[in-house]
C-alpha cells in the first residue's frame, strides 16, 4: 500500500481524479495516465480496508488475549481514517498538513499489522470456547 501511494506521489499523480471517492463519477474510470495511479491507489486501499475488517472479525472470534482484539479493531480504525484523510487530500487539494497526516498513519499503520502478525501465529489454532475456559497457554489463547 505504501508503495502503490509513492507511486502516485513520485509520478505526480496526485490530483489526477479530481473527486472522492468516485473517479470522475464512476467507480472504473478509464485507467490512463495519471488515473491509473491514483485510482489503482484507491482500489488497492479498498482492498487493505477489507482485508482488515475480516482480520479484525477473525481475530474476534479466534483471539482470546484481549489487547490483541483491540489492537485488530484499532487497525481498522486506523485504515478508516486512512481513507479519510486520503479523500481530504484530494477534495482539499492536496494540503501539507493532510498529505503529510496521511503518509505517517500509513507507516503507523503498517506498524499496527506487524504487530498484529507477529504477535498472532495462526498455525493450529482453535476457535475460543463458548464461556469461561481455563486459559494455561503460556500465550494466552486456547488450545485442546
Amino acid at each position: 500500500m505504501i508503495f502503490v501511494g509513492a507511486l502516485v506521489t513520485s509520478t505526480g499523480s496526485g490530483l489526477a481524479v479530481p473527486d472522492w471517492p468516485l473517479s470522475f463519477g464512476q467507480v472504473f474510470p478509464p485507467m490512463v495516465g495519471g488515473v491509473l495511479f491514483e485510482h489503482g491507489h484507491r482500489l488497492v486501499a479498498a482492498l487493505v480496508g477489507l482485508l482488515t475488517v475480516a482480520l479484525m472479525v477473525l481475530l474476534t472470534q479466534w483471539e482470546s488475549r484481549l489487547w490483541v482484539r483491540w489492537l485488530a479493531r484499532g487497525a481498522v480504525l486506523a485504515v478508516l481514517l486512512q481513507g479519510t484523510l486520503g479523500g481530504m487530500t484530494v477534495l482539499l487539494r492536496l494540503p501539507l498538513v493532510v498529505s503529510v497526516t496521511h503518509a505517517c498513519l500509513a507507516q503507523a499503520f503498517l506498524c499496527l499489522v506487524i504487530t498484529l502478525a507477529v504477535c498472532t501465529p495462526l498455525a493450529g489454532r482453535r476457535p475460543r470456547p463458548a464461556g469461561p475456559s481455563s486459559n494455561s497457554h503460556p500465550y494466552g489463547y486456547w488450545q485442546p
